[in-house]
């Protein structure tokens, strides 16, 4: 009987990562489609430099949250959880950043969040399921994740052009990373109790 909780526990928890990863690529693919758009429209000359920082600077910090997990500093769901909660507040905040030198910030900021984001499912699914399921979940996580990668800039891409303003590009994708904390933060919850 307790080993039926603990499974129905642990589906849970599972249920939860694959949600908050649906909606963390429903919205991952929206910023990098509608911030040179919105630095065109600003003037900047430089907006590749933005997309540009944010790959640069991604690569270093994944190696930092291997060595985080590695040395269990913190669980990895929790530094997922953390990853998301800056990259909505990023998100949110992003289309009153109105110069370069703010938009370069934002893309170092944006770039620790989606390394993070990025680098930390491995880890997380093998501390949920183990390694011995881990293929299994890894499939679904990702066939979820295909899901809203389909789907999220075609619904982005006509809430932008049915309310004529870019603006509601980043608050689509802010709320979808938002949904994505949530459920991030009920699977870290779930497996404390």
């Amino acid at each position: 009987m307790a080993n039926l909780k603990l499974e129905k526990k642990r589906e849970s928890q599972t249920s939860c990562i694959v949600m908050s990863n649906f909606f963390i690529f429903f919205a991952y693919f929206i910023p990098f489609i509608y911030i040179p758009i919105r630095a065109n429209d600003l003037g900047i000359e430089n907006y590749s430099w933005i997309i540009g920082i944010i790959g640069m600077a991604n690569i270093p910090i994944r190696v930092l949250f291997g060595f985080l997990c590695d040395r269990k500093f913190l669980r990895a769901i929790h530094m997922n959880s953390f990853c998301l909660l800056i990259a909505t507040v990023l998100l949110f905040s992003y289309y009153y950043l109105n110069n370069f030198t703010l938009q370069i910030i934002f893309g170092i900021l944006f770039a620790i969040s989606m390394a993070g984001i990025n680098s930390l499912p491995t880890k997380y699914l093998v501390d949920q399921v183990g390694s011995e399921k881990f293929r299994n979940a890894n499939g679904i996580t990702n066939l979820f994740r295909g899901f809203g990668v389909s789907f999220g800039p075609f619904l982005a891409g006509i809430l932008c052009e049915k309310l004529e303003s870019n603006f509601y590009a980043f608050v689509f994708s802010g709320f979808s990373f938002l949904i994505a904390f949530i459920f991030s933060l009920l699977s870290g919850l779930l497996r404390k109790n």
